[in-house]
């Protein structure tokens, strides 16, 4: 008799054991943490915003571990973590990764510069010879690889900017969104400027999950299930209150 209710306690553990593990970069204004009064510290961020309300009509709770994104990576791969925030699809990474077919959000990569420079990216040739600050790891390395400028890797955002503004660097490279906020967080706002035209593609960002055993499926009913969030006033007022700058695809 025993041994039968231990068997049920375990069975219901199981069951409703419903807690995925998600790791992220700090990478506002899509997902971060903030400090609060107290010591304390607030997950927000448009799509972690999203994804912790679409996780939650399926009936999962998320733990969000913050690392840098080559650790990230690690993670993932060594199937440490369920999920990857914002991820950008490529061969390799599908290797590891069970992509949803719909994104959460898109990415646009701009160059950062300082202000007086008057610098412009219509092709190439218009940035040869310049050193571009970037961070390992990232989507867009493999673009840069083709483009006539001097690469000068980076662990973080702050560090690429704090490069720029000792002149060591000509160009910082990321999300148009992501280098405007942490810019205004560094109190650097006035200080710089960015090219506006994306120097790739407009990347579809995905909440990528980690290829353990059923996670296929899962990836799947999550896509379904964040179509039909993306129709609710919820997800029009978190994309309201953030007013992200968006580039025509």
């Amino acid at each position: 008799m025993r041994a039968t209710v231990l068997m049920l306690i375990i069975i219901s553990v199981t069951i409703f054991s419903r807690t995925l593990i998600g790791v992220a970069e700090n990478w506002p204004p899509f997902e971060y943490y903030t400090k609060v009064e107290g010591g304390r510290y607030i997950e927000t961020g448009q799509d972690l915003l999203i994804l912790k309300a679409v996780l939650k009509r399926m009936g999962y709770d998320l733990k969000v571990r913050w690392l840098p994104w080559v650790r990230c990576l690690e993670m993932i791969k060594a199937k440490k973590a369920d999920i990857l925030l914002d991820a950008a699809k490529n061969d390799e990474r599908m290797e590891y990764l069970y992509f949803p077919d719909e994104p959460v959000s898109f990415m646009a990569n701009v160059f950062f510069f300082l202000k007086g420079r008057n610098i412009k990216f219509e092709k190439p040739e218009d940035i040869k010879g310049l050193t571009v600050a970037y961070i390992e790891g990232y989507y867009y390395e493999d673009e840069l690889k083709k483009l006539p400028v001097k690469l000068e890797r980076v662990y973080n955002l702050v560090g690429a900017f704090r490069m720029l503004l000792r002149g060591r660097v000509d160009l910082v490279i990321d999300d148009v969104n992501v280098g405007l906020f942490r810019a205004k967080q560094l109190g650097i706002l006035d200080k710089i400027d960015y090219t506006k035209k994306p120097v790739t593609r407009i990347v579809p960002m995905y909440m990528a999950f980690a290829r353990k055993p059923g996670y296929d499926k899962l990836a799947k009913e999550f896509s379904e299930e964040l179509r039909k969030f993306k129709k609710t006033k919820e997800y029009f007022k978190i994309v309201r209150n953030y007013g992200l700058i968006r580039f025509s695809n």
